[in-house]
């Protein structure tokens, strides 16, 4: 689902990023996170009680977007887009 999101390389090591889900007893939770020194963005939440608990495509999309745009936000960026 992820194959077309471009992140940012992590801004304390350099090293790649990916796309963490996790679930929990009231909804799910997206953040991107270093595969290397394990830093991380903020955690976004999406509840189950809004989209339905079994619909993937539609309970990630707010928290995921919001955890890729805090991850490639930088210093002097409000964009939160990434490098060209």
């Amino acid at each position: 689902m992820y194959d077309d999101v471009t992140l940012k390389k992590c801004p304390f090591c350099g090293g790649n990023a990916d796309i963490w889900r996790m679930s929990g007893r009231y909804g799910y939770f997206m953040q991107v996170k270093c595969s290397v020194c394990d830093a991380s963005s903020r955690t976004f939440y999406d509840g189950k009680e809004d989209k339905g608990e079994d619909d993937y495509t539609k309970w990630d999309t707010v928290a995921a977007q919001r955890a890729i745009e805090a991850w490639n936000r930088r210093v002097g960026d409000h964009s939160g887009q990434p490098d060209s």
